[in-house]
């Protein structure tokens, strides 16, 4: 190993071990969607997270993200 590898190996570790927090902000809908309910997941309940909202033409669309 070269005399520079090392250096440059531990300051590409302790560069990937840093965080750093981006607030999001809120995502804004299209027109002509409006939200209409939001439930989380709560601990000790047995609840299924999603989101309901409701269309300009009167459909009624419930997501849920399964991420298992």
């Amino acid at each position: 190993m070269k005399k520079w590898s090392i250096p440059l190996l531990i300051s590409c570790l302790a560069a990937c071990g840093q965080t750093t927090q981006v607030a999001t902000p809120e995502p804004t809908l299209p027109a002509g969607i409006s939200l209409v309910e939001t439930i989380k997941a709560e601990v000790g309940k047995t609840t299924i997270p999603y989101q309901k909202f409701v269309l300009d033409n009167g459909l009624t669309v419930i997501l849920h993200t399964d991420s298992s």
